[in-house]
């Protein structure tokens, strides 16, 4: 089986057919992570995703001024779940695909 097949079998309508038991518990944006119980593990995560787009260079900061007017800005997403190992996990991803 390709991994276009097995993209499409768990893919139903844009929605993922098999969601992560605890995904309605998970934080969807920074501000909800802040009031949790367990708020320090899933700053770790984000400090530790951003620490490794440092390290692999996958970055570069621009001043606004050097931005072309006429530049596309990709739309970000969060995304906060927790591993089976138990450990938090943050990544950004696209919200939109051009």
């Amino acid at each position: 089986m390709t991994s276009a097949k097995i993209v499409v079998l768990l893919v139903e309508e844009n929605k993922v057919a098999f969601d992560h038991a605890e995904a309605k518990k998970m934080p969807r944006n920074f501000f909800e992570v802040l009031v949790r119980n367990d708020w320090r593990k899933w700053v770790e995560a984000v400090k530790r995703e951003l620490e490794e787009w440092n390290d692999n260079q996958a970055t570069t900061v621009v001043g606004i001024d050097e931005v072309p007017k006429s530049a596309k800005v990709v739309p970000l997403g969060e995304l906060y779940t927790v591993k089976r190992s138990g450990k938090h996990k943050f990544r950004q991803y696209l919200m939109e695909i051009y």
